[in-house]
């Protein structure tokens, strides 16, 4: 009953968000445009005739030049500037509705998952996901947390059958920490609307699985393992103004490098678009994510493996001030 209530405030809020989108893609000339008749009515005390003229045709070319600039010119001329001595922040709440694929090993007990989106948002028992970052002139630093909590009891293929009549019922819990650093290369311009930014750091993973087997005339068998390893990583992100309230950020990073206390190998692209309100510094957002992690250890009955792929749309509301 949750779940399905759940669902339809998810909906409800996806549509509401693209209503404001695509209701702000468009602009016409006359929201940049200004009324230069009221020039002739421009007085300067003590001025000749001859002053009076040369600060209308100031004025005039001034009005004209800022009614040339197109709407997203107009937009970044207005952005809070680039490089300043101030600190920025952005406090950005989300949920990510993952899917999970993948081979996943518990005390040597060999699966494979299989739960695309739709079957994940049936078997979410809890998720909680938070992005904080901070700005100095042309550095920054961030932290991201993700935990989710999974019961699935289906899509799961043992690697050794079970008897016939047993199932397989396996709890997943998910913690990553996110932390790191970066310097942006590049800010926008009229003819440019783009930020590029490099980063590194470091993403803290903890993984509990437990994984029943429940017999007909049995009792069930229960096994359950945790395992914690540290993925450094670098990265990119393109951050493209493509209209006056309209936002995209692409950010993709590769890590995991099989350090000895990493994973094999582990890659991650975010691709979001944002609505910037200008009421508060809020902009709701929305996107997807794909995060892949290659990770084992142990051998024989304490062999463990979290081979995955998760895929799934996440939305959210950053604030900055």
């Amino acid at each position: 009953m949750v779940k399905s209530i759940s669902n339809k405030i998810f909906v409800l809020a996806l549509t509401i968000f693209l209503i404001c989108i695509f209701s702000n893609v468009s602009y016409s000339e006359e929201s940049f445009s200004y009324d230069l008749s009221k020039i002739d009515t421009f007085s300067v005390s003590g001025s000749t005739g001859n002053e009076l003229s040369e600060v209308q045709n100031t004025s005039t070319s001034a009005l004209l030049a800022k009614s040339s600039l197109t709407p997203l010119s107009y937009s970044i001329a207005n952005q809070r500037p680039l490089v300043t001595d101030e600190w920025q922040f952005l406090i950005a709440p989300y949920l990510w509705f993952v899917g999970l694929n993948g081979d996943m090993a518990v005390n040597g007990q060999e699966m494979q998952v299989n739960a695309d989106f739709g079957d994940i948002w049936d078997q979410l028992d809890f998720a909680f996901q938070i992005r904080v970052e901070a700005m100095k002139k042309n550095y920054f630093v961030f932290l991201d947390e993700t935990y989710m909590k999974l019961s699935i009891n289906q899509d799961i293929k043992p690697e050794t059958p079970l008897p016939i009549g047993a199932n397989i019922d396996v709890g997943i819990k998910m913690n990553t920490l996110e932390f790191g650093g970066g310097y942006r290369l590049v800010a926008p311009k009229p003819n440019v609307p783009v930020y590029f930014d490099l980063f590194g750091g470091g993403r803290w993973w903890i993984v509990d699985i437990d994984q029943k087997i429940k017999f007909n005339n049995l009792p069930d068998q229960d096994s359950d393992q945790n395992e914690k390893w540290l993925d450094l990583f670098v990265g990119v992100r393109l951050i493209a103004l493509l209209s006056e309230n309209i936002i995209a950020t692409v950010r993709t990073d590769v890590g995991g490098f099989n350090l000895g206390f990493s994973s094999k190998f582990t890659w991650n692209i975010i691709a979001n678009l944002g609505w910037e309100t200008g009421w508060r510094g809020f902009t709701p957002y929305i996107g997807w994510r794909t995060l892949y992690v290659d990770y084992e250890n142990g051998s024989g009955s304490d062999f463990f493996r979290y081979n995955v792929w998760m895929n799934g749309i996440q939305a959210g509301l950053g604030f900055r001030f």
